[in-house]
């Protein structure tokens, strides 16, 4: 059917006009009432990128949040994961964003963002032995998931106050973390006995090293031989020798470790939410040296000392994570 617009009446033709002009003007309304994509917060948010979801990373950002919301005027937060987006797409959506700060959670994602040179301060958080060159750029601060060498051996000391030489069972990968905990063992009056593993064959030779060379095993974070398929044997091996084994963390101390030291995770988050606070505020990410965690929580396997004769003094339980016992 062909229309014969010339037979229509005009009333008809003008109230078809009204309401194609109120429906355009709607249209207009409801387009100016939509921003531009990220507009609203381009230039004032946040952007937290975190290395993936596990589970102390998320613990971390919790307690970052917790401080950030009690700012004068908390800045919107975006969010990505490098587990689950590409570089490429994490890397525009932060130039789309324009945020006020960078915050990092975790040492992949730390690195990823540093070498996406960002011209923008970055707070990074949950970072374990990063390159100094990386972490002492200019913009750049944040908090260590280090535990400072005179700490760790302040309490071999005071658990085990006869010890005086540390084993330290490495490879070439972890040769500048030994040399730091070397260089505060020197100055706490301890010897380390470091031994470098080039082939993983070695290892019982090396252990044996310890038995005749060390009074304490001390674990550093070197993942070519503190796994989940090396780590058994070497606490296997330290309780059958009767060697006060200190692991990385809660998880080798409920294996066999006689004792370990794990950083408090909400608490790295909370000190890197007040350290983003101090830039919000004005004060430039190069005045906030780098800072390592505050809030530490020994754990003690109970069955172990009993294995080794050795009696933890009860102050230390306090506040401890106890196992086996």
């Amino acid at each position: 059917m062909h229309w014969n617009w010339r037979i229509i009446p005009k009333a008809v033709l003008a109230a078809a006009g009204c309401l194609r002009n109120a429906v355009i003007s709607a249209l207009l309304c409801l387009l100016m009432a939509i921003p531009a994509h990220g507009s609203e917060i381009a230039g004032h948010s946040l952007v937290v990128l975190l290395s993936n979801n596990y589970a102390p990373y998320r613990q971390a950002f919790e307690g970052m949040e917790e401080v950030l919301s009690a700012y004068k005027d908390p800045p919107p937060v975006i969010q990505a994961n490098f587990a689950d987006r590409s570089h490429v797409a994490i890397a525009r959506m932060i130039r789309e964003a324009r945020p006020r700060i960078i915050i990092t959670i975790g040492t992949a994602a730390t690195i990823a963002t540093l070498d996406m040179n960002m011209d923008m301060p970055i707070v990074f958080s949950m970072v374990l032995d990063p390159p100094e060159e990386l972490i002492q750029q200019p913009g750049v601060t944040g908090v260590l998931l280090d535990i400072p060498a005179e700490v760790q051996l302040s309490w071999v000391r005071k658990i085990c106050p006869d010890a005086s030489r540390i084993g330290i069972i490495h490879t070439g990968s972890t040769v500048r973390y030994v040399e730091r905990i070397r260089e505060g063992a020197r100055r706490l009056g301890f010897q380390v006995v470091p031994l470098l593993i080039n082939d993983i064959s070695t290892l019982p030779e090396m252990l044996d090293r310890v038995e005749n060379r060390a009074d304490v095993l001390l674990a550093v974070p070197d993942g070519a031989i503190y796994n989940t398929i090396i780590s058994p044997q070497i606490i296997l091996f330290c309780l059958q020798h009767r060697i006060p084994f200190m692991g990385l963390s809660g998880n080798f101390t409920r294996a066999g470790a006689l004792f370990a030291l794990d950083c408090d995770y909400t608490s790295i988050g909370e000190q890197t939410g007040e350290m983003v606070k101090e830039i919000l505020s004005g004060r430039s990410p190069s005045e906030i040296p780098p800072a390592c965690a505050r809030k530490l929580i020994p754990s003690f396997n109970m069955r172990t000392a009993r294995i080794l004769g050795i009696k933890i003094p009860s102050d230390l339980l306090e506040g401890a994570k106890i196992f086996a016992d």
